[in-house]
């Protein structure tokens, strides 16, 4: 069941992706660094970006907690139960994220028909280094906010009704 889960967290990003490639990026006639550059920086992307990865989170934890109680028994405390969700909770995302960054550029360069213009932004700064910057600085704040979330998750469980929420959209 939870595999099923997977496939709809995937299916969803990339929807969120074509979405966001052919309909958020700002046009024919903007190159695809500023396209991602329009995307990212709009707010109900990211938003959906946020909320995939939240519950991303949420259904690692959940097989983690439910389907791994041997594992969790071997690691006999808590200590190494929350660096293992920390680093679960870490690689799945980085590959949820990867994945995004992947068909999301794929789709923006059919999107674009390939028109890779760079030109220089404010303070004649390439466009690609923001780019790079931005994508950077939005991996570390989604990554914190997500084991964040993961360890309110392990601490608290099921008493935050926000989380019940989103399990019961799954």
């Amino acid at each position: 069941m939870n595999k099923e889960k997977f496939k709809v967290i995937y299916c969803i990003t990339i929807c969120v992706c074509i979405y966001g490639a052919f309909f958020v990026s700002g046009g024919s006639k903007v190159g695809v660094v500023d396209g991602m550059l329009i995307c990212f920086s709009f707010c109900w992307f990211n938003i959906a970006i946020m909320l995939l990865m939240i519950l991303n989170t949420l259904n690692v934890l959940s097989i983690f907690n439910n389907e791994f109680d041997f594992f969790i028994i071997r690691l006999k405390n808590k200590k190494n139960v929350l660096k293992q969700t920390i680093k679960y909770t870490f690689l799945i995302n980085v590959i949820l994220f990867v994945m995004i960054l992947l068909i999301f550029l794929s789709m923006l360069l059919i999107a674009k028909f390939g028109n890779l213009y760079i030109r220089n932004g404010k303070y004649n700064i390439l466009n690609v280094l923001y780019l790079v910057f931005y994508l950077i600085r939005f991996f570390f704040i989604l990554i914190s906010i997500t084991i964040i979330n993961a360890l309110l998750y392990y601490k608290i469980k099921s008493k935050i009704i926000i989380f019940d929420i989103i399990k019961a959209l799954l």
